[in-house]
């Protein structure tokens, strides 16, 4: 049996990726984690302020790889950066010794479900604003996994309790 493979993403990439603005990540390129084939599967792992939130993605592209120089604009837009310039500051957060020569690995990926950006924004109007959303795991939306399936209770909830 193989271990599932997982693709890891920072807080406030989650939207992005499930309504398609973000088919890419960018990452230091390391063969054993970064090696992806066109119609493979992975599950995203979304770091998310309110908590974690699993998505199962599929790979659109094998991976790319290339030093850190020849990465184009268009690239590093697909990753959310507005230019190389800005990728390599951005990355320097997670590399502090990233080195222009450095090889990078262009990840694309999308949700399995294509439908997962509609869903989401649809959950979000119901459960209502960023702080409701906040005391809420993933569990209400049928595209996503959440790792920790629970929902928190509401501040009225806590009151009733004291």
């Amino acid at each position: 049996m193989t271990e599932e493979r997982k693709v890891y993403f920072v807080s406030g990439l989650l939207l992005g990726s499930l309504l398609g603005w973000m088919p890419g990540t960018i990452r230091r390129y390391r063969p054993q984690v970064h090696a992806f084939r066109e119609g493979e599967t992975a599950t995203g792992v979304f770091k998310e302020e309110y908590g974690t939130v699993l998505v199962p993605m599929v790979i659109t592209r094998n991976t790319e790889t290339k030093p850190f120089r020849e990465l184009t604009d268009a690239e590093v837009g697909e990753a959310g950066f507005t230019s190389r310039a800005d990728a390599f500051l951005g990355l320097r957060h997670f590399y502090p010794d990233l080195d222009p020569d450095d090889v990078m690995a262009i990840l694309r990926c999308r949700p399995t479900d294509p439908e997962a950006g509609a869903k989401f924004l649809d959950w979000l109007r119901r459960v209502g604003n960023s702080l409701a959303f906040s005391g809420y795991t993933a569990e209400a939306l049928g595209i996503l996994t959440p790792a920790r399936a629970r929902r928190s209770p509401s501040t009225t909830e806590k009151k009733k309790k004291h």
